[in-house]
């Protein structure tokens, strides 16, 4: 069960709880309600504001809960984001932090922005809280490849599921910059007082979490065009790869018991191309974090080189795994299975990640990648049910002769 497709401004909709089982939807509506009562209670615009109220579904008489949104999820064309929406966007990120919750699920459908700059937060049954406390701080459970001193932050969230696709919508690369460098110095002001809550809390003003919250605090305060450039591509880096793995899961998922494999075609292909971004990325922040005459920016960037290596390898690792997989996966529709080409052209696949060493000079990455991505549209244009009947007769052949692959 899930909330209607959203187009609020004041609108009534209606909250239905997840589960197989009354009791599980029960309980799930229940957690929804009590962490949005705690959010608001601290002063968070979280919605939906809730009142009970019974209805009549195929299941029998069940709970839901009518409730009231105030805006709509962001559009660059016809809501889009303006200062007062990001003020008071960090705003509630940073009171939520101070009650100790970081949000899983800050996508475009679970932020609200009204025309009067007012900025609603929902889905807050996903608003978890840290985990555990370290050298006097809370420490985040899924790290999003930072480093383990970092504190929780909800921006980094949105940046993650929400900010990356709603840039993405720019048709103008100058009013993009311009939003960017705007969000950049609200942000700062976010950063700043995480500092002084953090040193709050008991951390040193020395420890590596507070003076991460400096030195970003005062590269956004005026960020510098490289700063800038940056966070525009590593949002667009976070897109093609939540994109990729999103088309990853379509490909996989059997609809009226037809399945899609070019769509896992397709996600590899943007894997790799992610794969090129981030490299690229890992190699200009490596440059930025040497070269800037800038202290506070030198460190920031080598910061971020360290964040963009680990996500590099992450993204490595899906394209290795699921690159592969395409060729050669009997489970694959059931008894049909799926065989994007020949052993050969598996052997070629496998050989250049093989041969791919991500410290190597870029150039040399980019060229491989070129490569695969050469060969993967090359064999997902000339895939069909036939061809995949094919090439599962050579894998079946090579296992029964014993020189599987």
């Amino acid at each position: 069960m899930h909330i209607a497709p959203v187009s609020f401004t004041g609108q009534t909709k209606y909250l239905y709880g997840y589960g197989t089982s009354k009791e599980e939807r029960y309980r799930d509506l229940d957690k929804e309600l009590k962490q949005a009562w705690t959010a608001r209670k601290e002063g968070i615009d979280a919605a939906p504001n809730y009142m009970a109220l019974p209805i009549m579904n195929k299941k029998g008489q069940e709970l839901s809960f009518k409730y009231i949104v105030n805006g709509e999820p962001a559009n660059v064309k016809d809501n889009p984001i303006s200062e007062t929406h990001l003020k008071n966007l960090f705003t509630n990120f940073y009171k939520l932090e101070k009650i100790g919750l970081c949000h899983k699920s800050l996508s475009q459908n679970n932020v609200f922005y009204d025309d009067k700059g007012k900025v609603e937060i929902g889905s807050m049954k996903n608003a978890q809280p840290f985990v555990e406390m370290k050298d006097g701080g809370y420490i985040h459970e899924e790290d999003y490849n930072l480093p383990s001193c970092a504190f929780p932050s909800n921006a980094d969230s949105y940046e993650l599921n929400g900010l990356c696709y709603y840039i993405a919508d720019f048709d103008d690369d100058n009013e993009e910059i311009d939003f960017v460098r705007k969000y950049l110095q609200q942000k700062s002001v976010y950063h700043d007082v995480r500092a002084d809550f953090l040193v709050n809390q008991g951390f040193s003003a020395a420890s590596p979490t507070v003076v991460m919250e400096d030195i970003k605090s005062i590269v956004f305060d005026n960020p510098s065009d490289e700063v800038v450039e940056y966070t525009k591509d590593k949002l667009e880096l976070f897109a093609l790869n939540k994109e990729a793995k999103h088309l990853w899961y379509k490909g996989n998922k059997f609809v009226n018991g037809k399945a899609k494999p070019k769509e896992r075609f397709a996600s590899v292909i943007l894997m790799l191309e992610a794969l090129r971004l981030s490299a690229s990325l890992n190699k200009r922040t490596k440059e930025l974090s040497e070269t800037s005459d800038n202290d506070a920016e030198s460190y920031y960037f080598a910061l971020e080189n360290e964040y963009l290596k680990s996500l590099e390898a992450e993204i490595f690792n899906d394209v290795q795994i699921y690159g592969d997989d395409n060729f050669c996966c009997p489970q694959y529709g059931k008894s049909k299975g799926l065989f994007l080409g020949s052993k050969k052209d598996r052997k070629f696949f496998n050989d250049i990640i093989e041969g791919m060493k991500l410290d190597d000079p870029f150039f040399k990455t980019d060229n491989e990648i070129n490569m695969l991505v050469k060969l993967y549209k090359g064999l997902t244009n000339s895939w069909s049910p036939a061809m995949n009947d094919i090439h599962g007769r050579d894998f079946e052949l090579n296992v029964i002769s014993g020189h599987s692959g």
